[in-house]
């Protein structure tokens, strides 16, 4: 395999810059009908790759991310494949944080600067508190930045928390619209808000999020998806 347009943070060669997380990219060529299931970085500070200044795990393809940018740009099919792909990993017990940006590089038909975007619940305005706020899912993803507002609970743990399910506990659901779909690994449901909120029975499941439509028939589409809250 030959590794091509190798890049740190996007950059080639970033001699002299610190940096408290590094993100490598590359591009494979040679290898032809294969799929990658794991990867491992090696640091050296020779080209021969023997003075070894880092060396990582192994990683498996589905773990080699911290989350998942499940929309991007206009919705549409990559996107709803992305969003299934998404959901089979949290049925299969992964908690991995979604969000959504527009990719916006220059005008071009139906891309729009800010579609979507990732709303967050941050401690404050801050870089830190943002990220942070990502990085533990306590975040949504709306078409444009007046789009659907969406907030779970499920007593005091929040999207992107862990919570002891109980037969007692209510899902609070709070959305700027009318209907929305539960998603759970049990299934979907569309249910009906009373002036922007709802509140739901679970039974036993492993994660719980919404995700709002817009359009009907063929025109029916997402324009909002929260992220999970996690049930033990």
């Amino acid at each position: 395999m030959n590794i091509l347009k190798c890049r740190t943070n996007h950059m080639v060669n970033p001699l002299g810059f610190a940096m408290e997380k590094a993100v490598v990219s590359w591009v494979a060529d040679s290898e032809v009908s294969k799929k990658q299931v794991c990867a491992q970085i090696k640091v050296a500070k020779d080209k021969e790759m023997q003075e070894l200044l880092y060396v990582s795990v192994y990683l498996e393809d589905d773990e080699a991310y911290d989350m998942m940018e499940i929309w991007n740009g206009p919705m549409r099919g990559t996107n709803v494949r992305g969003i299934t792909k998404w959901t089979f990993l949290l049925s299969q017990g992964r908690q991995i944080p979604a969000v959504g940006g527009s990719d916006y590089h220059k005008p071009k038909q139906f891309a729009k600067l800010g579609n979507p975007v990732t709303a967050v619940y941050s401690k404050s305005r801050s870089a830190d508190d943002i990220l942070d706020a990502i990085r533990n899912g306590n975040c949504f993803v709306s078409d444009s930045k007046d789009g659907v507002k969406i907030k779970l609970l499920y007593g005091d743990a929040v999207m992107g928390q862990t919570a002891e399910y109980k037969e007692n506990e209510w899902l609070e659901i709070f959305a700027d619209t009318k209907k929305v779909t539960l998603v759970t690994d049990k299934g979907e449901k569309e249910l009906t808000l009373k002036d922007g909120h709802l509140k739901v029975r679970l039974k036993k499941v492993k994660f719980a999020y919404i995700k709002v439509h817009k359009g009907f028939g063929k025109l029916k589409r997402v324009c909002a998806i929260s992220n999970p809250i996690y049930f033990k």
